[in-house]
C-alpha cells in the first residue's frame, strides 16, 4: 500500500460533468480536478452555494487546483 504523501504535486486532468438537468431543462455542471498517476487520492468536495448572487462554482477554480495539485 501506498504511504499518503502530503507534500507531492500532481499535474491534473480538468473535467466538466453534468450533474443535474431540471424539467425546465437547465444543466447544473460539476468540475473535477484529478491528479494524473497511480492513485488512490483523497476526495474533496467543494460545494458553491452563493444561491449565484456571490459569484460563480468557478470562484474557487485557483483553490480547488491547488488543493487537489
Amino acid at each position: 500500500m501506498k504511504v499518503y504523501d502530503p507534500a507531492a504535486k500532481f499535474e491534473l486532468k480538468v473535467s466538466e460533468v453534468e450533474f443535474r438537468r431540471a424539467a425546465s431543462g437547465r444543466i447544473l455542471m460539476a468540475r473535477i480536478y484529478q491528479p494524473h498517476g497511480v492513485g488512490p487520492f483523497p476526495t474533496l468536495l467543494d460545494l458553491h452555494g452563493g444561491a449565484w448572487n456571490n459569484k460563480d462554482r468557478l470562484a474557487n477554480e485557483p483553490m480547488d487546483r491547488a488543493v487537489a495539485a
